[in-house]
């Protein structure tokens, strides 16, 4: 959770971010991203949302 106001206490911007990541066997690897946040650009306040979704694993030596 972060949330940043200018000097004059105008929001700048107010954002929520949640990992998850698991290492496993096969040197194997999941992670899940999630982000939302409010950001003022322009005089414009902006609601954005983000999901990352990433796996890899590797079976045998020079596979991935």
């Amino acid at each position: 959770w972060d949330i940043t106001h200018d000097q004059s206490g105008r929001l700048l911007e107010k954002e929520l971010q949640v990992n998850f990541n698991i290492n496993a066997i096969k040197q194997s690897f999941f992670s899940v991203d999630a982000e939302t946040r409010q950001k003022l650009w322009n005089d414009i306040l902006f609601d954005e949302t983000r999901l990352g979704v990433n796996a890899s694993f590797q079976p045998k030596s020079g596979w991935q």
